[in-house]
């Protein structure tokens, strides 16, 4: 075993690769996650990162080998090329790459200004399925489904709708109010106050 490993890296790697009509390499050794590992001598690497290192030249810091022919197990220096992390995952079928192609989440929701949010880092979230999770989290935790969000109601708890005329959004529209609710609450503190004054 140590012999061999002693033997020329460019030797073993080709002993390593199947050529195909289409133009593949397909790497023939160890794989892993459905790319190849190979060692060069003196560490283990992916077997597609050392043949574009070794044919092409250096990859620059930070970059990424793209498989353009979409087959991780290819190693033809002609069918890779260095990209950005977020490139490689745009190009790829992940579900964030697929979304950015189509236009919509996994579950074929429309990736709309109105029904996406991002996360600290930058990545898209489908609001729909953000909801849906968070109900069935909520249902789990009561052992019942949930009863609607407030902002999925057509009326207030006494019964007045939530129309235009009749609605009073709080700051960044993160809630609502009912105006004819908050009228009444308003009334009735006044009152509150004035019997409260009288009785001095």
């Amino acid at each position: 075993m140590a012999s061999n490993l002693r033997r020329d890296p460019h030797e073993r790697f080709l002993e390593l690769v199947g050529r195909s009509p289409n133009g593949h390499w397909v790497w023939a050794g160890v794989l892993s996650n459905g790319y190849g590992n190979f060692w060069d001598g003196q560490r283990k690497v992916p077997a597609h990162r050392w043949a574009y290192e070794h044919w092409v030249g250096p990859i620059p810091e930070g970059m990424q080998i793209d498989h353009l022919c979409r087959i991780r197990q290819c190693v033809n220096p002609e069918h890779l090329e260095p990209v950005t992390p977020r490139e490689n995952v745009l190009r790829s079928d992940s579900p964030p790459g697929l979304s950015h192609r189509t236009g919509k989440c996994k579950h074929g929701h429309e990736m709309t200004p109105e029904n996406t949010s991002y996360t600290k880092s930058g990545s898209r979230q489908c609001k729909t399925c953000r909801r849906a999770s968070f109900k069935r989290y909520r249902d789990k935790k009561l052992g019942r489904p949930a009863g609607l969000y407030n902002r999925d109601k057509t009326h207030c708890p006494k019964g007045h709708p939530y129309d235009e005329e009749n609605t009073y959004w709080e700051k960044n529209r993160r809630g609502r109010q009912c105006l004819a609710c908050r009228k009444l609450a308003s009334l009735a503190r006044s009152e509150k106050r004035k019997a409260a004054a009288s009785g001095k």
